[in-house]
């Protein structure tokens, strides 16, 4: 990957924020509405009014989860919410589970003057004890001390990787303390397996959660998101330039801002203040080279997991389709193709639509209906496939 300038604007990769947040206006509107609730009035430390219901937010890698709760976290600490940040969840005991994120919250209440008598006694050692009771106990009573006087935002990442015993007892001790009217809001985020995952965690109940799924930006908000960060830096950009810069991205987030660094280097580069359609061309080639790298990671996912024959065949449904097909009719075309035996633990076609969507081949929403959830991907993964097996005839 081609390095960009240090003052580039734009922002590609995992848990950046973008110059110009376009397209989520109706997510960052639920998001202020859940923190605004809980700065409302209290009595007795509880709410009079309760806390909106928590927040799930549910999309492919690179559709901007992680902005969301990047900028979630920012709005918060200007309405002086103490923000609990969580990225894993992981430990061979529930103890050890909690350890990190008990541990980050003790550091909030010790920095918000905040620690209190009966917290010397719940502390990090009663984690490592190895007693489910104390480890539930501890965590609860250091999240409550916080809430006795300030509201608290949890914002969870990748939650589908995190371990299910410290994922249920988490989920379930914070939604009993929203259920008591303490002024907690709670935002998790994940890729499609995050519902499966949460089921798996006897975490069910998650499910009725406010979900928000995200995938790809409109065309307007494609535009908007590459024009705006060169405008806030004073740089013109003819609109050619800016539809063609579109044309590269799929209203795909991730590629939004690859295009954008693209042509803002290859601006600087040429020594230019000002971009026209002759100098977005040159970026292309820059762009087309990151934008292969992604394709390839996705790509060789898909066959690591063995389902590459499977995501040949769902390419063309989608593309051959006069309608978007409901995901039960893609199942049971997989199954008359005779793809259940692709893999060793032998997934049935169930798993393998949904690990497509994990992965990031399809997407399913707007009606329960397939659509690719990156198109030109589809036209990559074709010719890589035909080449795969044309290499695999002249080796057999």
């Amino acid at each position: 990957m081609v390095a960009s300038s240090k003052l580039n604007p734009f922002a590609p990769g995992t848990a950046t924020m973008p110059p110009h947040l376009a397209g989520r206006e109706g997510e960052q509107r639920i998001i202020a509405e859940a923190l605004g609730s809980i700065t409302k009035p209290r009595t007795d430390g509880l709410l009079e009014q309760p806390a909106m219901a928590p927040i799930k937010i549910i999309g492919p890698r690179g559709a901007g989860k992680t902005t969301l709760l990047v900028w979630a976290e920012r709005e918060a600490e200007k309405q002086d919410i103490l923000v609990v940040s969580c990225v894993e969840l992981k430990g061979a005991t529930l103890g050890e589970g909690l350890a990190g994120l008990v541990s980050r919250m003790l550091e909030k209440c010790r920095t918000n003057n905040n620690f209190v008598a009966s917290l010397e006694t719940s502390n990090l050692a009663s984690l490592k004890a190895d007693d489910q009771v104390e480890a539930v106990k501890t965590y609860r009573n250091v999240l409550k001390s916080l809430l006795k006087k300030n509201p608290v935002a949890m914002v969870m990442d990748e939650v589908m990787h995190y371990d299910s015993v410290p994922l249920a007892i988490v989920l379930r001790e914070n939604q009993a303390l929203i259920n008591e009217g303490w002024p907690l809001v709670v935002i998790i985020a994940g890729t499609p397996s995050l519902g499966p995952h949460l089921m798996k965690a006897d975490a069910a109940f998650f499910n009725y959660a406010q979900k928000l799924p995200i995938n790809l930006l409109s065309d307007e908000a494609t535009c908007e998101a590459l024009r705006e960060p060169f405008k806030k830096c004073g740089v013109k950009v003819a609109d050619d330039a800016i539809e063609l810069m579109a044309s590269w991205t799929d209203n795909y987030p991730y590629f939004i801002q690859l295009a954008g660094e693209a042509v803002w280097d290859a601006m600087k580069a040429a020594g230019r203040s000002e971009v026209d359609l002759r100098l977005a061309k040159e970026a292309y080639e820059v762009m087309q080279e990151n934008r292969d790298i992604f394709y390839e990671d996705l790509y060789e996912d898909i066959r690591d997991g063995g389902l590459l024959s499977s995501a040949r065949l769902v390419v063309d449904l989608v593309e051959d389709a006069a309608e978007p097909l409901a995901p039960e009719e893609v199942v049971a075309v997989l199954d008359e193709r005779g793809n259940k035996k692709r893999t060793e633990d032998k997934m049935d076609c169930e798993q393998v639509l949904d690990s497509l969507h994990d992965l990031g081949l399809v997407w399913i929403a707007d009606g329960r209906r397939v659509r690719a959830a990156l198109p030109s991907f589809f036209s990559y993964l074709k010719s890589e496939y035909k080449l795969n097996k044309g290499w695999e005839m002249l080796n057999t």
